[in-house]
C-alpha cells in the first residue's frame, strides 16, 4: 500500500467517524428533549398528586360504579 493509498485510506474512515459522530449528536439531542419532557411531565404529576387534585370529590362515586 503506497502512502497515498493510505492516505485516502485515512481520510475516508475520518469522513465515516465525522459522520457517525453527528448522527450520534443527533440522537443525543433528541433524548435530552424527550428527557426534559417526561421530567416536566412527571413534575407535573407530583403536583397534582400532591394537591389532590384529579381526586373525586367527597361521596362521589368512580365513573365505573
Amino acid at each position: 500500500m503506497t502512502e497515498e493509498e493510505r492516505f485516502v485510506d485515512l481520510e475516508t474512515k475520518i469522513a465515516y467517524l465525522e459522520n457517525f459522530i453527528n448522527e450520534l449528536n443527533g440522537v443525543v439531542i433528541e433524548q435530552e428533549k424527550t428527557i426534559k419532557k417526561l421530567s416536566m411531565e412527571y413534575e407535573d404529576l407530583k403536583k397534582q398528586i400532591s394537591t389532590g387534585k384529579g381526586a373525586l370529590p367527597e361521596g362521589e362515586k368512580p365513573p365505573h360504579y
